[in-house]
């Protein structure tokens, strides 16, 4: 019982911090996740924000080729007692990881031509704030696991019995 109770006050002591992190500075995270707020952060220019706008919409029409042609093809639509059953799922894995690697690659080109259009005081900043966001979400899967691990330990409790695995320890 006493393990229960400093696990959730650790949490809201977590939580709390968070939330004041959060609050700190008034442009965290969340004010940056669409493109008005990148927009307003960077104090862009209409001309960037034009151009910004072609390039994510070139991103996300990309995207959604490389969706489209996944759906096509399925593991789950093969028959293993093919002979050549391993030559296919090797093939549909090779296939894959080609698009895993076009989707990255086209994200990153994004992003370098995005980089490129903002003047250098722009760039400092748009830099800082990928750092920022990284923080954030490192503190918000931290929280995540942290949330999960106490469901866990909560949910045996709930079965009734006397002694549970996590209590005999």
């Amino acid at each position: 019982m006493k393990r229960v109770i400093w696990l959730i006050g650790s949490i809201s002591v977590f939580v709390l911090a968070l939330s004041a992190y959060a609050n700190a500075d008034s442009q965290h995270y969340f004010a940056f996740t669409g493109e008005q707020h990148i927009a307003k952060a960077l104090a862009l220019t209409d001309q960037q924000k034009s151009e910004i706008k072609r390039i994510r919409s070139e991103l996300k029409n990309t995207r959604q080729e490389l969706r489209s042609r996944a759906r096509h093809k399925n593991l789950f639509a093969l028959d293993p007692s093919d002979s050549d059953y391993s030559a296919q799922v090797s093939l549909l894995a090779d296939e894959k990881a080609e698009r895993m690697k076009t989707k990255m690659l086209a994200k990153a080109n994004a992003e370098r031509e995005i980089y490129q259009l903002l003047t250098p005081e722009q760039q400092e900043k748009f830099t800082a704030l990928k750092q920022e966001r990284r923080k954030v979400r490192k503190m918000a899967k931290r929280k995540a696991r942290i949330e999960m691990k106490l469901r866990r330990k909560l949910s045996c409790h709930d079965t009734g019995d006397a002694i549970c695995r996590c209590c005999a320890s």
